[in-house]
């Protein structure tokens, strides 16, 4: 049977693992922005990259993960029309080591640098997951790819984090939009994961003795 489970950081939601968010400035390379709402732009050396994490092993060892989606509540269209949203793997960071109180644009934990302290930027891999997001206020989502639930998959297996950032597809134009961070003082509008999956049987194998025929 197939399962859903939730993860965030809400009030009045309950939700399993663990989750971290925050976003960086390059206008404000050294400042911490921890706070309601996290932000995407591009804009002419202007760049604002989001940044988060999940961690699901608080499931099951072995999943089997069907679908899973990123949910984020856009509170206002600052400017630009619909743009092409990006999930990537974060993979520069040490795991658990970047904090969202300590994350600026130009190192992961206030302390240590960012590679080339570019936001992470310079640290990204694999796709996880991509959408044109469309223009307005509302709940969004993007849909995580096969990639993407396998990270998962692994988290679950391994107790480990999900580091990802969120990037616009395109520099071509002005476009930002403010999302509700998991920081927001209203709860019912923070982001969250959703992953709908199985749990997989255990196989234990045992050993079996073969009888020695005698004349």
């Amino acid at each position: 049977n197939t399962t859903l489970a939730k993860f965030g950081r809400g009030t009045g939601v309950t939700y399993a693992g663990e989750w971290e968010d925050a976003y960086v400035n390059e206008a404000l390379p050294t400042t911490n922005d921890n706070g309601e709402y996290l932000y995407i732009k591009n804009e002419t050396g202007i760049h604002k990259y989001i940044h988060f994490r999940v961690n699901i092993g608080v499931l099951s060892d072995y999943l089997d993960i069907s679908y899973a989606t990123l949910n984020f509540y856009v509170d206002e269209a600052i400017s630009g029309t619909s743009k092409e949203l990006i999930i990537y793997e974060l993979t520069g960071t040490p795991g658990a080591n970047w904090t969202d109180t300590g994350d600026t644009f130009q190192k992961y934990d206030g302390v240590s640098n960012w590679t080339g302290q570019d936001g992470g930027n310079q640290d990204k891999d694999e796709i996880y997951g991509q959408r044109t997001i469309l223009d307005g206020h509302g709940w969004r989502r993007i849909e995580f790819n096969a990639a993407g639930r396998a990270a998962f998959e692994y988290s679950a297996s391994n107790d480990t984090v999900v580091n990802m950032i969120i990037e616009i597809g395109s520099d071509v134009g002005t476009y930002e939009r403010k999302i509700a961070s998991a920081n927001n003082l209203d709860g019912t509008i923070r982001p969250y994961i959703e992953v709908c999956y199985e749990v997989l049987p255990t196989i234990t194998l045992t050993q079996t003795q073969t009888q020695t025929a005698t004349s």
